[in-house]
């Protein structure tokens, strides 16, 4: 029982640089933000960086999954994965596309293009429906990540938790996701941005965001999280070691906070996914370079040409998401290229948001029998 199985989350460093990323990456982000700067904010380039290097990347990260020789195979087996994998993800990316294009295009009067009045704007009628369900799946991808994580890493130290301690912190991610997507309406109702008319007027939004509602849920999810910090904390009694035993309720505490964050003021939503950010990618990283039909990865080469493919994939890795990321801010508004990039990184993020959805299957036998040997097998 208290022997952790070989596994990925009980090596050596995984779990300090998951847990330390609220140390020294979200509450250092939480004094920068909320300390009284005279002369204006000195570290807007670190938070910047910080979002280049770990939330940007965390985007375009996932195709190093996606291309994987092995799940290529695999989503093309059939009619339908090839409509899941395929069909749907190039469909979901092209509508995101034109919408930011033509949002874009039209919030900032951009001649360039030849827009038809009457098309566009029936397209920026849909701007409060498609921002509303992009900030409602960007927040909920994050919530199921948490849990997700929490049940690996459960799995991973070899000790026997509670049929109902799962139950638990399956309804409580969901309920802390709905409360934060309920303060992201808030955030866009008080804002003066254009076309929100039908946000702003909404009886159903009115209904949504009343603050009896919040509250509610807060108290119903503060419940539940209470019942399941104390059933992590009793499998503590186990035999084990100090790692096995407090490593669950300690990371279940932490994302609790971080959600919390985001419920509390949206501007902190991305403060608050730090964790989500770093977890990812050590998730990734072991899946990318270990899992079988890795294009990264080839056992018999040297290590030292290992290290060079290793360190030229997230140089280049990064130098995409910078492009992405800073480019367009150094274009003039009007320019050709300008909504061409918002566009393509938007149409990334919700990718990215729907392909996670079924990458991380481990209920599919095709991810069990892939993912069982990489992040319970020791490779």
């Amino acid at each position: 029982m208290g022997e952790s199985r070989r596994n990925f989350m009980m090596k050596p460093g995984v779990l300090e640089v998951i847990l330390g990323s609220f140390v020294f990456l979200t509450v250092p982000l939480l004094i920068i933000f909320f300390a009284p700067w005279p002369h204006g904010n000195p570290f807007d380039l670190f938070v910047n960086y910080y979002f280049v290097c770990f939330g940007a990347t965390h985007f375009f990260v996932t195709f190093s999954i996606y291309c994987n020789s092995g799940n290529l195979r695999y989503f093309a087996s059939d009619t339908k994965n090839i409509y899941l994998y395929f069909a749907l993800p190039i469909a979901i990316m092209a509508f995101i596309f034109c919408f930011y294009f033509v949002y874009f295009v039209k919030q900032n009067d951009t001649s360039f293009f030849m827009l038809r009045d009457g098309w566009a704007e029936s397209i920026l009628i849909l701007t409060p429906f498609v921002v509303l369900i992009v900030g409602a799946v960007d927040i909920l991808h994050v919530q199921r990540q948490s849990y997700g994580v929490l049940q690996l890493l459960k799995g991973s130290t070899g000790l026997k938790f509670t049929d109902i301690s799962k139950s638990l912190e399956k309804l409580f991610f969901p309920l802390m996701a709905l409360a934060a997507w309920i303060t992201f309406v808030k955030t866009l109702k008080a804002g003066d941005a254009q076309h929100w008319g039908s946000i702003k007027s909404s009886p159903f939004l009115d209904y949504v965001t009343a603050p009896w509602l919040t509250w509610m849920i807060l108290g119903f999810a503060a419940g539940i999280f209470l019942i399941a910090l104390t059933k992590l904390l009793a499998a503590s009694q186990s035999e084990g070691s100090f790692r096995q035993k407090y490593s669950p309720p300690c990371y279940f505490f932490l994302q609790s906070v971080a959600v919390l964050l985001a419920v509390i003021d949206y501007r902190l939503y991305a403060v608050g996914a730090a964790m989500h950010y770093v977890e990812y990618h050590f998730l990734v990283y072991q899946r990318s370079f270990k899992a079988e039909g890795s294009a990264f990865e080839d056992a018999g080469s040297p290590r030292y040409r290992r290290i060079i493919v290793k360190t030229s994939f997230y140089l280049v890795l990064i130098a995409i998401t910078a492009l992405f990321t800073f480019y367009p801010q150094t274009l003039a508004r009007n320019w050709v290229l300008t909504p061409v990039f918002i566009s393509v990184f938007m149409a990334v993020q919700v990718f990215h948001y729907y392909i996670d959805t079924l990458l991380w299957r481990f209920r599919k036998p095709f991810y069990r029998q892939t993912l069982g040997p990489v992040y319970f097998g020791g490779r």
